[in-house]
Formats: C-alpha cells, sequence, structure tokens
C-alpha cells in the first residue's frame, strides 16, 4: 500500500515540516531489510527505477519474512539447510543478515561472516589492508540460520551490539537520530 502511494517528487522537509508525510517511507525502510541500495527514502518516487525495484524485491521476498515482534523488524525465514554444514574452512568469509543496535534502536545490517574455530563471529571491521578482522562478535550458532538470499547466506535472530559503542559516551544528538 505505501509503494502504491509513493510521492510525484521527493519531499524537502523544513525543521521537521512534513514529516508526517514521509513517515510511512522512513517506517518501511527500517522494518524491512532492504539491501543496502533500496534504504534510501529520498529515492522513493511514483514512477521511479526505485519503486520498480522495491516493488520486484517485495514481490521476491513476501514470503520469505517473519516478523520479529521484539525488535519490531521483519528479517528472512531460514532455508532448511544447517548453518554449520555451510562452513568448510577456518576464515571464510559469507554474508549475514543480522540486526545491530544503534542506542537502543534496531536497524538491518550486512556483515561478513567468518568462522574461527568453529565459532562463528561477525566482522565488525577489518584491518586498513582488509587481511584480518579487527572487530569482531562472536555468535551463538542456535540463532544463526541459512537463507538463499542474493545478498546474503545467513540470518542471525538475535540483536547485536557494536562493541566499540559499549565504551562510547553517546550524544543527545547520536541518541535521537541514530
Amino acid at each position: 500500500m505505501i509503494l502504491d502511494h509513493l510521492p510525484d517528487e521527493a519531499f524537502k522537509l523544513d525543521h521537521g515540516a512534513g514529516i508526517c508525510v514521509v513517515t510511512p517511507l522512513y517506517v518501511l525502510s527500517v522494518v524491512l531489510p532492504l539491501p543496502a541500495e533500496l534504504r534510501n527514502t529520498d529515492c522513493w518516487v511514483a514512477g521511479s527505477a526505485d519503486q520498480a525495484a522495491l516493488r520486484a524485491w517485495l514481490a521476491r521476498h513476501r514470503h520469505e519474512l517473519r516478523w520479529i515482534e521484539a525488535e519490531g523488524l521483519y528479517l528472512p525465514r531460514p532455508t532448511e539447510r544447517q548453518a554449520r554444514s555451510a562452513h568448510t574452512s577456518a576464515g571464510a568469509v559469507a554474508r549475514v543478515r543480522h540486526i545491530m543496535a544503534c542506542d537502543g534502536a534496531p536497524s538491518h545490517c550486512n556483515s561478513d561472516l567468518i568462522f574461527a574455530d568453529g565459532v562463528p563471529m561477525i566482522v565488525i571491521e577489518w584491518s586498513t589492508d582488509s587481511d584480518h578482522p579487527v572487530v569482531t562478535v562472536p555468535l551463538d550458532p542456535e540463532f544463526l540460520h541459512a537463507i538463499d538470499w542474493e545478498d546474503t547466506s545467513y540470518v542471525y535472530d538475535h540483536p547485536i551490539e557494536d562493541p566499540r559503542r559499549l565504551y562510547d559516551s553517546p550524544s543527545i544528538w547520536r541518541r535521537l537520530f541514530c
């Protein structure tokens, strides 16, 4: 319904004026696990290529989505194959769709997934030469499931906190607009 009623041109907000008009677009972009190239609501205009791409993405994935009540977001349904059977070597890199908590507000993310000593880990930050991970978060295999999506091979059902944020003291602006 939201995609059927996109604006004819991008809205220009003036100090928050008109936010009610674009709120449905923001909500849709937050609750759906859209690929990064489709998340920019400024490009969501009636008759645009982005509208067509959003429709195609939703048509393809609509029946593969499940509602996660605690976070108020949709995530992909796992496939039948087991996540543990997909990794063959330590250090192999795959992509995982997960929820990242940002000062209490969850959002969808895609990250690299590696297996170190049989333990799945999300890579938050790679070294500058991209040769080895610098910041990782170990995952509970019970929440890691294989999926068959074009941009990811796994979904992780439990929110992840960025360990770098644990030591940040976020400003009021970051807490409001993260």
